[in-house]
């Protein structure tokens, strides 16, 4: 089996299995980017809620989550696929604490952008982002 030298934070270089490591690892850039974009949109998004309390509720681990990945980000072998997955989660995830996720528009959105929405009675926002959390 082919081997890949995968460099640590410690510098010490360890041989690991091809299979195992991904091809196409982000760029060391690319999660601090992605950070900051998050953290923009976490300021303008907590900036007068639609509920207060629901918003921090919702919040609590989102916000040191965010931090952590940014700060394990040498340590974490993602690729930029993944990286782009989990700032889209959070970012949906955002706009459903800023507004309620019962209360998001995004059928008035979607009508407005596209000329069509569901007929829906009830909003699916969080049933489409626990989907998309898996």
């Amino acid at each position: 089996m082919a081997t890949f030298a995968l460099r640590h934070a410690d510098s010490a270089a360890r041989a690991v299995p091809l299979a195992v490591v991904p091809q196409h690892l982000a760029p060391g850039w690319l999660p601090i980017a992605l950070g900051a974009a998050f953290a923009v949109e976490f300021v303008a998004l907590a900036w007068a809620p639609h509920d207060r309390g629901d918003w921090l509720l919702e919040n609590l681990i989102v916000a040191p989550v965010a931090v952590g990945l940014v700060l394990a980000r040498r340590r974490l072998a993602l690729t930029t696929t993944s990286w782009g997955l989990v700032f889209l989660f959070f970012a949906l995830h955002e706009i459903g604490s800023h507004y309620t996720y019962s209360l998001v528009p995004w059928m008035e959105w979607s009508r407005d952008l596209l000329g069509w929405a569901p007929a829906w009675q009830r909003n699916h926002y969080d049933r489409i982002l626990h989907f998309a959390f898996g």
